[in-house]
């Protein structure tokens, strides 16, 4: 395989994907050898799962992995998510509201906590993977209905539409409009317009990011403090959703740095 991602080494990605897998089994195991008996506990864990699932994806995708071998690999993201739903349904009702923290699209961080917005692109990347490796439709419309949020953001609900959801509530505002509004304004835009509407977002991509839980992680140890210290690669998956959705001429940014330019149908 070629390395797509250049930060790290071969050696980096050979080393960090069988820990990714074995941080996965681990988690597997804590939800049923009764070490993490209590639902809040389950629930964190199997979020957990969700998580590092994804993550692994998009790090085998930046360690070189064709995109056909990626397929069953997206297709086990959803799976994650259904556990962590199975999980999340055994919450006292008392402890319902524990669930926000997982899927939630935005409201205030506490200071330690994960940034809303890592949540919302990480929905965004979900969908790009599956809209990459051709998931059928209805997985993909499974993957929104895990989703939820309907109606509280603009690019959300127009990404959702353009996917079949029969939904057609559209919100009046993005949740992250100093980050978004290019990739919403290409809904609406000519097809030269379009252009210049992702290179404009992709020009300013990971600097907007700078809350995102894995922003800088390239300069941090592994170890250093969970998930999200691992880099498994900085690439901006919502462009390409957008730019396979709406058809969108790739050539002038496929070369970008965070373009994932081979996702493009």
């Amino acid at each position: 395989m070629m390395l797509r991602d250049t930060r790290k080494s071969k050696d980096y990605f050979n080393a960090l994907l069988p820990q990714y897998l074995e941080g996965i089994e681990n988690l597997h195991h804590a939800l049923d050898d009764g070490s993490m008996p209590l639902p809040d506990e389950q629930t964190f864990v199997a979020n957990d799962i969700f998580e590092l699932t994804l993550m692994y994806t998009i790090a085998c995708y930046s360690a070189g992995e064709p995109l056909q071998a990626l397929k069953p690999k997206v297709a086990e993201i959803l799976k994650a998510k259904k556990l962590y739903f199975e999980k999340a349904a055994t919450l006292p009702a008392r402890q319902q509201v524990y669930r926000e923290q997982f899927e939630k699209m935005s409201g205030k961080s506490e200071a330690g906590e994960t940034h809303y917005i890592t949540r919302y692109i990480n929905v965004l990347w979900w969908l790009s993977l599956a809209v990459t490796t051709q998931q059928p439709q209805d997985h993909c419309l499974e993957i929104l209905s895990c989703i939820g949020n309907r109606g509280e953001d603009t690019l959300l609900d127009r990404i959702a539409i353009a996917l079949g959801d029969e939904n057609q509530i559209l919100a009046p505002n993005l949740l992250y409009p100093h980050l978004y509004r290019p990739l919403l304004s290409a809904f609406d835009a000519s097809p030269s317009q379009q252009i210049m509407y992702v290179n404009a977002f992709l020009k300013d991509w990971y600097s907007n990011c700078w809350q995102a839980a894995w922003y800088n992680n390239h300069n941090k140890e592994n170890a250093e403090g969970g998930n999200w210290d691992f880099y498994f690669g900085y690439w901006s998956l919502e462009a390409a959703l957008v730019a396979n959705l709406l058809n969108v001429d790739t050539t002038s940014f496929k070369d970008h740095w965070h373009y994932p330019a081979d996702m493009s149908l």
